[in-house]
């Protein structure tokens, strides 16, 4: 029925009709409101499909580096009409397995928020990079600050900090609940840092080993990180990819920074540098 409407409004608002111009500025708002009601429509689709959800995450993988493109590429025409600027910062040799539509929800719907929250002529960056922790996509902004007491809500459905803000804003009120069951099938949780008036800071992290790298790629980054790790680190040995790459999955998940190593010796004299 939506997109019947839509439709039906597009021809009357191009048509030359003389009769119609003195309803232009009601059907330029019908269908604003229209375009908004398909977009919540679509969110509620997205999130009841992500919380009824039943089958295993499917880990392809994803060129995170060219999504993030993309999406500085749409977050830059968003920024254009209030003068604001957008910066990237990407480690580009850092790929993903994950769902490609799912991560690009997460990533698009933080960035999305970002620049409706922020005024005119701030700055909004995009990271993403690694560390010892983990694989982290940030987003920080120079907006208008979330106070305390609304941070443990912002995840909810619907839930607003400013109501009359975010209907003037366009958003739906389910980007960030579409985030949180997004990063929830990842084994992943959002961390947000606000101060009224200064800004945002909105993060997550990823398992280590759901970076898209082969496995002696991946012991290769795992030695290096291990070598000034802060905490626990265990060495994996096996000859099976994919044994090896669940054990260090679940290892991550419990807080210990795994070394996936095909090969007995060098796992001895891995275990000698590194006392796990």
């Amino acid at each position: 029925p939506l997109t019947v409407v839509t439709g039906f409004l597009e021809t009357m608002l191009d048509a030359q009709d003389p009769h119609l111009r003195s309803w232009e500025r009601a059907l330029s708002l019908m269908e604003r409101q229209t375009f908004r009601m398909q977009q919540i429509v679509e969110d509620l689709l997205l999130l009841s499909n992500l919380e009824n959800s039943r089958q295993t995450l499917r880990r392809d993988a994803v060129d995170i580096p060219a999504i993030l493109a993309v999406i500085r590429e749409g977050a830059e025409q968003l920024a254009r009409e209030k003068r604001q600027s957008v910066h990237l910062e990407c480690d580009r040799s850092l790929q993903l397995r994950s769902a490609d539509k799912e991560i690009y929800s997460a990533f698009n719907n933080l960035v999305s928020n970002a620049i409706r929250y922020t005024p005119e002529e701030g700055m909004i960056t995009i990271r993403w990079y690694e560390d010892e922790e983990g694989i982290h996509f940030e987003v920080i902004d120079t907006g208008i600050g979330i106070a305390p007491h609304h941070l443990p809500r912002l995840t909810e459905r619907f839930y607003r900090v400013d109501t009359a803000r975010s209907r003037e804003s366009g958003g739906t009120g389910l980007g960030l609940a579409i985030v949180k069951h997004v990063l929830m099938r990842h084994h992943a949780q959002l961390h947000v840092e606000s101060e009224l008036g200064v800004g945002s800071t909105f993060t997550f992290e990823l398992p280590l080993c759901d970076v898209s790298v082969s496995l002696d790629d991946w012991t290769e980054r795992r030695i290096e990180q291990a070598r000034g790790a802060r905490r626990p680190v265990a060495i994996c040995v096996g000859t099976d990819p994919d044994e090896l790459t669940v054990l260090a999955r679940r290892l991550d998940q419990a807080g210990v920074l795994a070394v996936p190593c095909r090969d007995p010796d060098r796992s001895m004299s891995l275990a000698r540098e590194l006392r796990p």
